[in-house]
């Protein structure tokens, strides 16, 4: 998988978010969770993201913890960015993923709402082949959760 056309606009759009942060521009504290984000936080959630931290679900799992509310604009992408790559290239560690759905159902929502354009949509057939044919009996919920997220994807 080629992230480096991702990354190059993922860390343009975290100069715009820190520069726009920095002024209090829209993204500074207005969030999906309607909370506050701090400035030392969107600057912390960018350190992680910005370097593709985190490598498993139970990381993804803290940073969404720590950081969903900061979840717009460059952090978004980030989020999006280390989501799809997990999905695509980890899907023996899928039901890592179903237990924290299980545990907190807003995360299969967030987990959700980051399967989009970051990621190839050829990329996400290979998700959507796993889900189809390849999903643990446990996690047929979450299965098709993503499976009719990407379905929702625009075609090539």
């Amino acid at each position: 998988m080629n992230f480096t056309v991702a990354i190059q606009g993922f860390l343009i759009a975290v100069c715009l978010f820190t520069s726009a942060a920095t002024q209090g521009g829209a993204g500074a504290t207005k969030t999906k969770a309607h909370m506050p984000c701090s400035n030392a936080e969107a600057d912390e959630a960018i350190n992680y993201l910005a370097r593709e931290r985190a490598h498993t679900w139970n990381e993804v799992y803290d940073l969404y913890r720590k950081f969903a509310h900061c979840d717009d604009g460059a952090i978004s992408e980030g989020f999006s960015a280390i989501i799809g790559r997990l999905l695509v290239d980890d899907w023996k560690h899928v039901s890592e993923l179903n237990a924290f759905v299980r545990s907190t159902p807003a995360f299969e929502s967030f987990v959700t709402s980051h399967i989009d354009e970051m990621t190839a949509l050829s990329e996400w057939r290979i998700v959507q082949k796993n889900v189809r044919h390849h999903c643990p009996p446990d996690a047929r919920d979450l299965c098709k959760a993503i499976d009719k997220t990407i379905s929702r994807l625009k075609k090539p």
